[in-house]
């Protein structure tokens, strides 16, 4: 049998990042925080849509506040312009300010003086999240050094905290372009992709190019190097590269199924895989 074992840490650190940015769909179980702590002095405040600059700014210098930018600079709310994005304390949200208040004033009474505001949609303590590491009862696990290890943490990509906001789901599909993937490997079966325009209905074997893609029944990827010059390409992308294997054990890095209680863990358990 194929295995997935002793996976190296830039192969892990780039299947992470193949999939860790695709989606931010957490797993309920698993998204427990402890938040006892917050920063002092600090508040998180979000504008209603539409507010003119001058009422931001005088909300905000209601509370004696000044911005913290997402560069880390500290301006006063005179200097502030919503039309310049280096100013902003969130690109992509630009309702959301970062604050420090006074000690006088405190985060409570800056809490309370800004939700009073009707320009104020929330104003909230800037927490400090502890995640709680998750670890899968996957056999070999320990063996994965490249995503957790104890003795030399320096060397993995501590996805154990990743674990705890999202191991993947099935909407995340990662094409592997490499010698192929044993796709009835128990640590990858499940996690195979299916072409939806080319299964179902018999479409699997009946010789007919179903989604007019240009590769015939290619329902679970395709291989574009068989060996054969004969028939160069064909809808059967097994990896049989013995004795490397090597699109397998990518493939297991990737999306090997996690928490099976057998075998490995992939960085992303849920995620479909495209053998190509």
């Amino acid at each position: 049998m194929k295995k997935l074992f002793l996976l190296g840490p830039m192969m892990a650190l780039l299947a992470f990042f193949i999939f860790s940015f695709k989606s931010s769909t957490s797993t309920p179980a698993q998204n427990e925080y402890a938040q006892q702590e917050f920063v002092p002095n600090e508040v998180l405040v979000k504008f209603r849509k539409n507010i003119l600059d001058n009422f931001i700014k005088e909300s905000i210098d209601s509370v004696q506040g000044k911005i913290i930018t997402y560069l880390g600079k500290e301006i006063i709310p005179v200097q502030w312009r919503s039309d310049v994005s280096s100013l902003r304390s969130f690109i992509l949200d630009t309702d959301l300010f970062h604050i420090k208040v006074p000690e006088a004033i405190g985060t409570e009474r800056a809490i309370y003086i800004l939700s009073q505001n009707p320009n104020v949609k929330y104003a909230e303590k800037n927490m400090i999240l502890h995640p709680f590491a998750v670890y899968p009862n996957d056999e070999h696990f320990d063996k994965q050094w490249g995503l957790f290890s104890t003795y030399h943490p320096e060397a993995d990509i501590r996805v154990t905290d990743a674990w705890n906001i999202f191991t993947g789901n099935s909407d995340i599909v990662v094409a592997v372009i490499d010698t192929g993937v044993d796709y009835d490997h128990p640590d990858l079966a499940e996690n195979i992709w299916t072409n939806p325009g080319e299964s179902g209905y018999g479409k699997e074997t009946n010789g007919v190019d179903d989604d007019g893609n240009g590769y015939i029944d290619d329902w679970r990827g395709w291989d574009f190097n068989t060996g054969d010059p004969g028939n160069p390409q064909d809808n059967d992308p097994m990896d049989d590269w013995a004795p490397e294997f090597h699109g397998t054990h990518v493939a297991g890095i990737i999306g090997a199924r996690g928490n099976s209680g057998g075998g490995i863990a992939g960085v992303s358990w849920n995620a479909k895989i495209m053998p190509l």
